[in-house]
């Protein structure tokens, strides 16, 4: 399998490419299909019928079913952690930086199907590095927290005991059975959690600098 090396700095590294761009291409088809339809169910020849492609062109980008799925979904995972950096590092201020960070994932999870979510956490190696990212993402909050306190704009808050909850927290918004009992899709749950998250950190009156407003992350609609 050809592919670049993941980042292993605290910062996300570029997101895994393959050498040829028609792979390439096929390779985000394979996202499309498993955000939209889960992906353990299917077998190599039945998704090779569902791309319109050879099986033997699936194996160039994974030497097994099983890695493909990892691959696609760490690809997945990279370009959200890389657009919360981004977003992050754009923004004119610590509090439009914290918003920005959280908003990509609301982003990144609203094609994510119902199935997808399921599947996800019945695959151990997929969960591992979901709960993976989740650290990583969860370690660049915290340093944007400190960063925001540091410079007087957010209350005296324990930046990394938020950071901890947050990874406690995240492990059942990605529970398919919790998201089922509330009735929210992950990208929904998710901007109600990060929304609370931002109002706390907030100072007690609940001002904040007049650099750039509030921008609330409205859950999509069902």
């Amino acid at each position: 399998m050809q592919r670049q090396a993941k980042s292993s700095s605290s910062k996300p590294g570029p997101v895994l490419r393959l050498a040829s761009p028609r792979l390439e291409r096929l390779l985000e088809e394979i996202e499309h299909v498993f955000l939209r339809d889960g992906f353990l169910h299917f077998r190599t020849e039945e998704l090779a019928r569902r791309l319109h492609c050879s099986k033997r062109a699936l194996y160039q980008i994974a030497p097994s079913r099983e890695k493909l799925f990892e691959l696609v979904v760490e690809r997945w995972l990279a370009k959200l952690r890389r657009a919360g950096v981004t977003a992050a590092a754009a923004a004119t201020d610590p509090f439009a930086a914290v918003t920005g960070y959280l908003g990509a994932a609301i982003i990144a999870t609203r094609d994510a199907g119902a199935q997808f979510v399921r599947d996800l956490s019945r695959f151990p190696a997929t969960y591992r590095r979901l709960m993976s990212h989740q650290r990583e993402r969860i370690a660049g909050l915290e340093r944007l927290i400190q960063d925001g306190t540091a410079r007087g704009h957010f209350r005296g808050v324990h930046a990394k005991l938020i950071a901890e909850a947050m990874l406690n927290a995240v492990a059942q918004l990605v529970d398919p059975e919790v998201l089922a009992r509330v009735g929210l899709t992950m990208s929904q749950a998710f901007a109600e959690f990060y929304d609370i998250v931002e109002h706390g950190l907030l100072p007690p009156n609940g001002a904040r600098p007049r650099s750039g407003g509030r921008r609330r992350l409205s859950p999509p609609r069902s």
